[in-house]
């Protein structure tokens, strides 16, 4: 029988391989009514993705952290969230005053050559 490969997963590769499994099921589903399977077979198939599908919310990240942990690292995530939201924002500020002051300085020019060629 096949190993499982176990790697530190998300919640996408939990899904994924939820999808897999499921997929392995009706297949083999299928594949028992239309005789095409044996009876071993089918089930060694819905082992191994059902080991994948255990080993992948095992290894979910954060699944062996308290919620105290869980917590404290929300909260760290949060105030990261806040800094780079008001570096961002400051950011927008000095690019829409720079916009306005490149404008002034555009129409400023255009006035002034305006001017010289009327002349």
């Amino acid at each position: 029988m096949n190993e499982v490969v176990e790697t530190v997963t998300s919640v996408d590769d939990i899904q994924c391989n939820i999808d897999k499994m499921m997929l392995t099921i009706f297949e083999v589903m299928r594949g028992c009514a239309e005789s095409t399977i044996d009876g071993n077979d089918a089930a060694n198939k819905i082992i191994i993705a059902y080991k994948e599908t255990v080993a992948s919310v095992d290894n979910l990240i954060g699944i062996g952290r308290s919620l105290e942990e869980q917590k404290i690292e929300l909260n760290l995530y949060s105030q990261k969230y806040r800094v780079a939201k008001e570096d961002v924002l400051s950011l927008e500020n000095k690019l829409v005053n720079m916009h306005g002051s490149i404008n002034q300085q555009l129409s400023e020019v255009v006035f002034l050559s305006l001017i010289e060629f009327s002349i």
